[in-house]
């Protein structure tokens, strides 16, 4: 026995840790798959947030320097400015200071190259010493090529040499009266534009729709050849070692594209240190489940031993004794549960064996009283040897007995309503499953017109436990099916299974004993459930059998209000 008790124990330790060790480890993958999820998501909404807002703060800063230039070069006053100049060689010193209150109001810092029609300067705000022949002859073609553009229109174009910044080059033909008579072009400083842009906390690149970089925060980001034609995947642009979270725009009213660049490095320690968190804190759990395991392994299952050790005192040694337990669990409420109804049990079989002789009122409430001890044993049995998985299975389990305990012992009505009867049966076969599990299968169909019908409480027990005991004496399978309806006034009761039948001459034997107030055969519960419905509804109420000898058995039970 004691052996038993301790295999009992260790069994059920064991199929608890693994239960709580499967969840442990699947709340570490969840963890390490949301962490990866959680930082995938935050580095995207971040950086594209930053790198959405530096896109619209570069886009404004240039539709402002663009728009400012180019209202100062198609202005009337300047116009006016460049032809006085060109045309009478007077105003030079105006022309300078119209375009030096221009740089003032302006955000980066420009210079000014006024030529005639045959491409010599006539006014230039470079010092001597910054034009070089390169920009000189670069200056012409820019010349040449704004005429081509409408009348009224800016030209632009980019002037790059060596490793200096480029310039990015707002041009305009000069016209009087419809003949040319020079040009004047407007040189934005990419020195300075890209001092202004240290203002910003992120890189940025503009460039013409040819990919020649207008102006850039970092020269490292730009070709040799002044060329940026990023090739960005994922919203990544890679250059050597090092990544940038992009965000690019064209814009097409001024033909250029605008690329905002946020430093995104690779995070892999970081999103290391973070996982190895997650399973260090994982392991921890998982130490912490495995002893609160162990401690209500040995807790429950110590419970358990105590109550089927007192169980068997009262089975075996003194059937007046009463269970002790003061394990302050669910242990110790079903001992309530089960030491109440051996009083109620004991103080009916009293009642009983003083009201034999009386009349059929008696023997109806002697009837109604019992309940199988047999069945409450085996559940206990079940208790303690249940192939446990977690607690709450067990949980379920004790609340079922408990409940049927404190249905079948409650004497406050002998009568209930079927659909009441019928959450208790469904406890009763619950528990049943639980014992035989998958060899064990049954079904309930029940019409919503019989609901309110009052029958004798626990009415199907005895059959369902007929069915069940003499049905796995055949069978390694058994199927109940109960069917309920109700016909012409009459509440039908239909209880099937496949558990082989019963022979012939013993049919016999069990129909007519239930005709007889006293049973002369094995099958008490048949007996009594016949005698109760006769004695409660008279002659028209009844129980029929339906033998199906090698196949199952079927019973009726056919119920007339009074």
């Amino acid at each position: 026995m004691k052996q038993t008790l301790e295999s009992g124990r260790e069994l059920f330790k064991n199929k608890l840790q693994k239960a709580v060790n499967k969840k442990i480890f699947l709340l570490i993958a969840i963890g390490c798959l949301l962490f990866s999820v959680g930082v995938y998501v935050m580095n995207y909404s971040t950086n594209q947030s930053n790198a959405t807002k530096h896109l619209e703060a570069l886009e404004s800063e240039f539709n402002t320097i663009y728009d400012h230039t180019a209202t100062y070069l198609l202005g009337e006053n300047a116009d006016r400015l460049f032809k006085r100049v060109l045309l009478e060689d007077v105003g030079l010193n105006t022309l300078s200071h119209s375009f030096y209150q221009f740089n003032v109001e302006s955000l980066i810092k420009s210079d000014l190259i006024l030529t005639n029609k045959d491409h010599e300067i006539v006014y230039t705000s470079y010092k001597e010493e910054e034009l070089n022949l390169h920009q000189i002859q670069f200056n012409r073609v820019v010349c040449d090529n704004s005429l081509k553009p409408e009348s009224g229109n800016i030209y632009n174009a980019i002037y790059y040499f060596g490793g200096n910044y480029s310039s990015y080059i707002f041009s305009k033909p000069i016209y009087e009266n419809e003949d040319l008579i020079g040009y004047a072009n407007i040189y934005l400083s990419g020195n300075e534009w890209n001092y202004h842009l240290a203002d910003f906390n992120f890189n940025s690149v503009i460039t013409d729709d040819m990919g020649n970089v207008i102006i850039s925060s970092r020269k490292g980001l730009v070709a040799k050849i002044n060329k940026f034609n990023p090739k960005i995947e994922n919203h990544i642009f890679r250059q050597g070692e090092n990544r940038y979270w992009t965000a690019a725009k064209y814009l097409n009213r001024y033909q250029v594209y605008i690329y905002a660049l946020v430093y995104y490095p690779k995070n892999n320690s970081f999103f290391a240190v973070g996982l190895l968190i997650i399973i260090a804190l994982g392991l921890f759990w998982f130490h912490l489940a495995r002893q609160m395991t162990d401690a209500m392994a040995e807790k429950n299952a110590s419970s358990v031993n105590e109550l089927v050790k007192e169980i068997k005192i009262i089975r075996k040694e003194d059937s007046e004794y009463r269970i002790q337990m003061d394990t302050n669990d669910e242990f110790s409420e079903v001992a309530i549960q089960i030491n109440r109804m051996l009083d109620t049990v004991k103080e009916l079989n009293e009642k009983n064996t003083k009201l034999l002789e009386l009349n059929n009122i008696i023997e109806l409430k002697q009837l109604t009283a019992q309940f199988n001890p047999h069945f409450l044993y085996n559940t206990l049995e079940i208790i303690r040897c249940l192939d446990f998985q977690d607690s709450a299975r067990l949980d379920k389990l004790i609340v079922s007995l408990t409940q049927i305990l404190r249905y079948s012992i409650d004497n406050s009505c002998k009568d209930t309503r079927l659909i009441e009867d019928m959450k208790y049966i469904e406890d009763y076969l619950g528990i049943q499953k639980i014992r035989y599990g998958d060899r064990f299968k049954y079904s309930v169909k029940m019409d919503a017109a019989c609901h309110h019908h009052m029958i004798p409480k626990l009415l199907l027990q005895p059959i369902l436990e007929n069915s069940i005991k003499y049905g796995f004496l055949k069978r390694m399978e058994l199927e109940i099916d109960i069917e309920i309806h109700e016909n012409n006034g009459i509440l039908c009761l239909r209880v099937s299974d496949n558990g082989h039948g019963i022979p012939e001459d013993e049919e016999r034997k069990l129909r007519a004993s239930l005709l007889q107030v006293e049973n002369t055969t094995e099958h008490n519960g048949l007996h009594n459930i016949a005698r109760r419905l006769y004695l409660s509804y008279g002659e028209g109420s009844r129980l029929e059998l339906i033998n199906h000898y090698g196949v199952g058995l079927e019973v009726m039970i056919y119920i007339v209000p009074n």
